[in-house]
This record gives C-alpha cells, sequence and structure tokens, in this order.
C-alpha cells in the first residue's frame, strides 16, 4: 500500500524509484493473505477491505469484476485479499511512466548509514547491496520467539505452516496457546482437515473473538457520541454505558475506531500500560470479531466437550516421545499447577512486539545502529514528530504497520493501514523533495 501510494503521489511531480523487497516468493499477501486454504477467512466485510481510502469498495469491486459470486457483507478468504494486492501492484508497474517499481525477493539483513551523504545502504540475503535515499520498514508483525519463561518456541508448531496439520485426524488431543483470532483459524482448518479430538485453548484471560452481529440487527452509530479526549477511566464508563443503552458492544466499537488513535496519543503512559494490562484482552475480543458462523461452530465444540478454554501460563514445556508436556499455572494461582499432555502444541499467541526480544536479524541491527529505538511500551518503535518516521541516529527511516503501535495502537487493520500509507508516501516525498532541494542549494553557491 505504501508503494502504491508513493508511486501515485510521485506521479506528476516528482519522479521516483521504489523498489519493494520481500522475502517471499509472490510480492502482495504477506504471511497474513497467502493462506491457500479457504478456512482463513477475512473478518471484515467485503465491501470495507479495499486498499484506497477514497474508496473501500474497490475490493469488492474487483472481486464482482473477478466474477467471484459475493455479496457486500461477505466474508471471503484472505488468499482472494492477497490476490488482489498482488494484481494492483502489477497494474501500478504497468503505468507508472517516469516512475519505477521493482520487486525484489530477498531478505533485508542490515541497514546501513553512508555517512555525509546521507543515503543507506542495504544489505540483502544471497542479492547485491541496494543504495536507496530513504526507507520504508513495513515488516509486519515480528516472529515470536519467546512466551514468558520459555526461552523457546521449538516444541510448538506455526499456526500458518502446513506442518501444524500435518496427520492431524490421527491426534487425540491439541493444545493452542492463544485464544484470539489465529486460535480460531487453526480450529477451524482442523475441522476441514478431519480432527476429531480435543482442544485445550490456553491464554491468560481464556476469550474467544465475539461473533459479527448481521448488519441489518445493528442500531446505527451515527446517533453515538463520545467526549473526547478524555481519560482512559472516563472512556470506559462512556463506553459501558452507551453499549447497556444500545444494547451491543459493536456499534459502540465501530464508532470509537475513528478516534482511537487519538485516544492513545493523549492517555498518560501510566494509563496506556493500564489499559495493555487490565484491558487488552477485552478490546481485543470486542475489537476483533469473526462471522457468527464460525462462533456457534465453536459453542458447538465447547458443548460437546471437544473444546477447552483454559486461563493461565505456561511454566515448563517438554517432549517425551510422542507427546508434549506442559505445566500451567492456572490464573490466580501462585504454585498450583496443571499438567496437560498431548500429541500437538500449536502456537497462535501473536506475534512478538517487543523489538528488543524478536528474532529478526533486520530489527537487531537498527537497534544496535541506533538507527532505530524501542518503545518504553514495548509495542514498537519510537517515532519522530509524525507517526511514521523512525526516531533515531539518522533521518529518512519511515515505518508503517504494527511497528507502528506504540505511537498509534491501532495500526494493523486495513481501514488504518490504508490511512497511514498515504501519509508514509507524503512524509517520503516531503523528504526527498527536501533533500533535492538542498543539493541544488549547494549546486548553486558552488
Amino acid at each position: 500500500m505504501a508503494a502504491l501510494q508513493l508511486l501515485r503521489l510521485c506521479r506528476d511531480n516528482l519522479p521516483i524509484a521504489i523498489v519493494l523487497i520481500e522475502k517471499r516468493a509472490v510480492t502482495g499477501p504477506g504471511l497474513a493473505y497467502s493462506a491457500s486454504t479457504d478456512s482463513f477467512k477475512l473478518n471484515v466485510h467485503a465491501n470495507s477491505m479495499g486498499a484506497w481510502p477514497e474508496f473501500p469498495a474497490d475490493f469488492f469491486q474487483w472481486l464482482k469484476a473477478n466474477n467471484f459470486q459475493v455479496e457486500e457483507h461477505d466474508f471471503v478468504p484472505r488468499s482472494l485479499y492477497g490476490r488482489y494486492l498482488t494484481e494492483l501492484l502489477a497494474q501500478e508497474q504497468a503505468t507508472s511512466h517516469a516512475n519505477t517499481l521493482t520487486l525484489l525477493h530477498a531478505e533485508v539483513l542490515a541497514v546501513r548509514p553512508l555517512g555525509a551523504t546521507r543515503r543507506f545502504q542495504l544489505e540483502l540475503e544471497h542479492s547485491a547491496p541496494q543504495t536507496v535515499d530513504a526507507v520504508i520498514l513495513a515488516v509486519g508483525n515480528l516472529e515470536r520467539s519467546s512466551l514468558g519463561a520459555l526461552s523457546t518456541l521449538d516444541l510448538f508448531m506455526p499456526v500458518y505452516n502446513a506442518c501444524a496439520y500435518e496427520q492431524i485426524n490421527t491426534l487425540t488431543h491439541i493444545v493452542v496457546v492463544g485464544s484470539g483470532l489465529s486460535a480460531v483459524d487453526f480450529v477451524l482448518e482442523a475441522e476441514k482437515q478431519g480432527f476429531t479430538g480435543r482442544y485445550s485453548l490456553l491464554s491468560r484471560h481464556g476469550l474467544l473473538p465475539l461473533p459479527h452481529a448481521g448488519a441489518s440487527t445493528l442500531p446505527k452509530t451515527a446517533a453515538i457520541s463520545f467526549q473526547i479526549p478524555c481519560s482512559l477511566r472516563n472512556l470506559l464508563q462512556q463506553v459501558r454505558k452507551v453499549a447497556r443503552e444500545v444494547g451491543s458492544s459493536q456499534p459502540v466499537i465501530e464508532a470509537l475506531r475513528p478516534n482511537i488513535q487519538a485516544l492513545w496519543k493523549a492517555f498518560s503512559v501510566r494509563e496506556k500500560r493500564t489499559f495493555l494490562r487490565h484491558l487488552r484482552a477485552i478490546w481485543d475480543c470486542h475489537r476483533h470479531r469473526i462471522p457468527e458462523n464460525h462462533h456457534v461452530l465453536l459453542e458447538r465444540l465447547q458443548t460437546t466437550g471437544r473444546l477447552r478454554l483454559l486461563k493461565g501460563k505456561i511454566v515448563s514445556a517438554a517432549r517425551t516421545g510422542k507427546s508434549s508436556e506442559i505445566c500451567v499455572l492456572p490464573r490466580g494461582q501462585r504454585e498450583l499447577t496443571e499438567r496437560l499432555v498431548c500429541e500437538r502444541l500449536v502456537m497462535c499467541a501473536g506475534f512478538e512486539s517487543d523489538l528488543t526480544r524478536c528474532s529478526s536479524p533486520l530489527i537487531a541491527n537498527l537497534l544496535a545502529t541506533k538507527l532505530i529505538k524501542a518503545g518504553e511500551l514495548g509495542l514498537g518503535v519510537q517515532t519522530y514528530r509524525t507517526a511514521v518516521e523512525c526516531a533515531g541516529s539518522h533521518r529518512g527511516l519511515f515505518v508503517i504497520g504494527p511497528l507502528q503501535r506504540e505511537t498509534l495502537w491501532e495500526v494493523t487493520a486495513v481501514r488504518e493501514l490504508r490511512k497511514e500509507a498515504v501519509s508514509v508516501a507524503a512524509a517520503v516525498s516531503e523528504y526527498l523533495s527536501t533533500r533535492r532541494l538542498d543539493k541544488l542549494a549547494k549546486l548553486a553557491k558552488h
């Protein structure tokens, strides 16, 4: 999205060469939209997922143009959104005129400033270095490499890897760490592939995502208003009051969304820490909802005893023969642990947000060279002036996506990302224009 917006912005006034570097074989889908199974669906209606802020229905129009039989409020497979993004890139490549967009498949290992030139050299694995004027970090969610007392996750299978589903119909008990959207994805695909055993879903609060209400049954959000800005305590009181009045939290959250980033910026550090410790899990299950039919399936699995929700944290994990064993400290307990034995452990506990703990060589390099700074809340990078320019030892590094959580909190959904793509494109364009003017001034001086 950032590359597309840059091409649009620079088409007429500032010719630009963009190198979009992606370590996967296809550019566009990333991890979120590359799944081959139809079980993994978008949790947002098709008519709201367009890549352009001014045309949110663009994705739905693309579906219709490609003869997919969908309605505006359908939840379609995520792989289709990956195809949509890939095609947008191809279209822009074909019509970029004076600008160029090069797709390069490689992994960036390091970014090194080139002295007084104010340029950067990107060191790539198995590819020649790239010298650039500016860098946008659009790395998405960082892979989790540790969890609580566990310094390694070698025993756990990643939810979006085919290995998690190998011979799954022969197993009797699976422990899933996490109970959010990724855990729901796993259960849906496991059911599709014939698993008939038991699921134990372990998370700190033991909460599942709530279902989307049908569009026809929702109260109108236009009448919902909040006193903004306000303290965290006051906001919580307002949300509870309005939710009781309208009979649902869903329209309340939708009415809040346009103001979430402004609210987050206005909260004190103490309020942000309080939210993260006590309210984050509750917010997630209300904010990140699932289709109604998925919710019905989960309820049925719970009713029949095949799915159990556990509240607690893992103390230890070990492998014995073909079985795995974890010790869990239930929520509210200090010493008494519960022992779980299963044939498979699946990691659905989200991604790493603390930059100092992630295993990415690029992030480690950027921190070591002080090109970026980790935020004090452990949510991403510190930013300078705007939410898209990295705070660090050099200008010219920009950021979009989950690494912006420290500043914006809500910045992982398409609705927020497409807006941030416009912001980062404008910031990069302004930066490059200023640099060109500086160069011209120096030439005129000499």
